[in-house]
């Protein structure tokens, strides 16, 4: 993973203006587009130095605070509501191409049955994966315990020092880890809601909500946890399978979940299953 530690090109900056949002500052993200060609080699710069240096500005780690709805329960009550970490539009830019690295080094540590924090991958992955678990414990009479776990408020308690530790075992580079620290170092939040905006105050744990880096930093973190705590725990759940699809005949399954006709591959298995 080396590569992760090379300098940032100006392809990688060129594809993170090309997504890039509003930023704390107010400015529009058309803007930054627009001055693209003009502006890219300066940002370029500024971004190697910012690398080879391992340090941001601090511009770069502060954020104005907004709440935002969670759209259910009482509107008076604090817990309904999800802080948002603006930072500075440069800022995110930087952000971002970091993101697209370490995503890198996280398809290396996500174990195959996450799908949270991955691209091409949903709840709608998970749920198919639970359904067949379900039918193929029916079919075979195996016991099936299911938890569902809810967490809230996951990346205020992240601990900043235990993702750096964690981040350094996994094989994370020094450079690309060095920015890391740097977006969590001495940060500082302000707290702005109805036009009013709260004093400065330090931020020492967790990581940004609505952050880019946030998703990937929790991802990782959750999943080395989990490895560490299952580490002496057998698999859980073995099912017997077989490649032909000749394990089973429907017609000889009482699931409820299952429906079909007769066809030539059910009559064979009519003959030829006990």
């Amino acid at each position: 993973m080396t590569e992760l530690d090379e300098t940032p090109s100006l392809e990688e900056l060129s594809k993170a203006i090309d997504r890039q949002g509003t930023g704390l500052d107010g400015i529009p993200p058309e803007i930054v587009k627009c001055a693209k060609g003009p502006a890219l080699g300066h940002l370029h710069k500024l971004l190697v130095h910012c690398w080879k240096e391992g340090e941001v500005p601090q511009d770069m780690r502060d954020s104005n605070i907004v709440t935002l709805y969670k759209n259910k329960g009482d509107r008076s009550d604090c817990n309904n509501y999800r802080g948002i970490s603006l930072l500075s539009i440069v800022g995110k830019l930087f952000a971002r191409v970091v993101r697209n690295r370490l995503l890198k080094l996280a398809n290396r540590v996500y174990p195959e049955s996450q799908c949270g924090f991955r691209s091409e991958r949903s709840t709608i992955d998970m749920i198919f994966s639970l359904r067949q678990l379900q039918e193929k414990c029916r079919e075979q009479r195996q016991p099936l315990y299911i938890a569902f776990i809810d967490l809230t408020n996951a990346f205020d308690p992240v601990s900043r020092d235990g993702l750096f530790k964690v981040l350094e075992r996994i094989g994370c580079p020094h450079r690309l880890l060095s920015m890391i620290q740097s977006f969590h170092t001495d940060t500082k939040g302000v707290m702005q809601f109805d036009g009013s905006s709260s004093a400065p105050f330090e931020v020492k744990s967790g990581v940004k909500q609505g952050y880019m880096l946030a998703p990937a930093l929790f991802g990782i973190y959750f999943a080395v946890m989990l490895k560490h705590a299952f580490r002496t725990s057998t698999d859980g759940i073995y099912l017997h399978i077989r490649s032909d699809g000749k394990l089973f005949s429907l017609l000889c399954l009482k699931a409820k979940t299952k429906f079909g006709r007769p066809s030539s591959e059910t009559c064979y298995l009519q003959t030829t299953l006990p």
